[in-house]
């Protein structure tokens, strides 16, 4: 049961939003109180992407994440590609 997601007011219109910007490739960010689905609203838009053209990699903030933790995490799921270009291993 704990991958259900009910679909409510809210996480429809947050899932068109979602799909919208990025159809048309413009960046989004999702904020609001807690409990509001963002985090599963956006999970399950990522999973539904074509596995073979798309790759994610979850990063879980807190109060104390700090922005050298953010990189070493990123840095840690890609490789170097050349000068400069990363991108996932293969």
């Amino acid at each position: 049961f704990a991958k259900i997601l009910v679909p409510t007011v809210d996480t429809v219109r947050s899932t068109w939003l979602l799909s919208t910007f990025m159809n048309v490739e413009l960046p989004v960010l999702f904020v609001g109180d807690s409990g509001t689905a963002k985090t599963v609203t956006i999970q399950n838009y990522i999973l539904a992407l074509p596995a073979e053209r798309f790759q994610f990699l979850t990063t879980n903030f807190s109060s104390r994440t700090s922005s050298m933790d953010l990189q070493r995490s990123i840095e840690a799921s890609t490789e170097k590609r050349t000068k400069d270009t990363y991108g996932p291993p293969m």
